[in-house]
């Protein structure tokens, strides 16, 4: 059974950090960068933070939609801020 992390981890190369795009092999700086969690009633659960240039960060979406395919009763959000 694929967990989380090996979904996070297959669509995006997160060792970059916030220095390049973690989307592989896209070497433009990141423009936004994209929290994605889960909600709960008592604490928010962290999942991934993306650093995406603008063409890749509709990608964070299709994250969004793999795990919530996995796990249908977890309530997934984000939030998006742009970089300077």
């Amino acid at each position: 059974m694929t967990t989380i992390p090996e979904i996070i981890l297959g669509m995006f190369d997160i060792r970059r950090l916030k220095n390049k795009c973690n989307y592989p092999n896209c070497n433009k700086k990141p423009e936004k960068e994209i929290l994605i969690y889960e909600y709960t009633i008592k604490r928010n659960n962290d999942l991934a933070t993306l650093y995406l240039c603008d063409e890749h960060a509709a990608k964070a979406r299709e994250l969004k939609a793999k795990i919530k395919n996995m796990e249908p009763k977890m309530i997934l959000e984000s939030k998006q801020r742009s970089i300077k």
